[in-house]
């Protein structure tokens, strides 16, 4: 291993490292019923769902969708069905399915009910409140993960570096929209979502961390 790789594994360690101690932080403070945490998250719902814009209630819900665990589902048998699935659907639908295992094994055993009072007043598109429990983000971690990961696999199919950074910069931007709008529809706390990317993150570097010593293909 070259001087370059051991600094970009240490880096990626460091990364992961960072992402799992705030989300076990998180989980800490939420298990304990941490009141100044849940003031945060309930000041920052509050203030998005008197401020809601109707041009945006339309946008954020667009966005929810097509984080939905059936539209992920959908676009992970597609993957699956290409020719070149075993370097492209095969890792993305692995490491998606993970995310989703986990983040529901966490759910259950963490029980955090839903934002009450905070989501929209009016009717968009049929959307409608989400039964599950609320932490953490779903759509943070891995509606995120699936999208980030499918962009790592895809980049070496792109030729020019202006190619790949259209594609990053639109993926970084896809998923930011995707977490605030959980936030914005008063679907999620703030925590939740925070949780969410540290989870889809500490996943990510790992996998990264495994393909760059070239035990995994991703």
């Amino acid at each position: 291993m070259n001087e370059n790789s051991k600094i970009k594994n240490t880096f990626n360690l460091m990364i992961f490292v960072i992402s799992l101690t705030i989300f076990v932080c998180m989980l800490i403070l939420i298990a304990t019923n941490n009141n100044s945490l849940q003031t945060l998250d309930n000041n920052i719902a509050f203030f998005w769902s008197k401020n809601r814009l109707r041009f945006f209630d339309y946008f954020f819900v667009i966005i929810s969708y097509l984080g939905e665990t059936k539209v992920i589902a959908a676009f992970c048998l597609i993957l699956l069905l290409l020719p070149n699935r075993k370097d492209v659907g095969l890792p993305v639908v692995i490491l998606t399915s993970i995310s989703a295992l986990l983040n529901l094994i966490i759910k259950i055993a963490v029980i955090r009910e839903r934002p009450d009072g905070y989501f929209l007043t009016e009717p968009t598109l049929g959307y409608s409140m989400p039964t599950s429990y609320s932490f953490p983000s779903g759509h943070s971690q891995t509606a995120n993960l699936f999208c980030f990961s499918l962009v790592f696999v895809c980049l070496k199919y792109f030729k020019h570096q202006w190619q790949k950074n259209i594609l990053a910069i639109f993926t970084i931007f896809f998923c930011c929209f995707m977490c605030f709008a959980r936030i914005y529809l008063g679907v999620h706390f703030f925590s939740d979502v925070v949780a969410g990317i540290c989870l889809m993150i500490s996943i990510l570097s790992i996998a990264i961390f495994i393909n760059k010593n070239q035990t995994i293909v991703l």
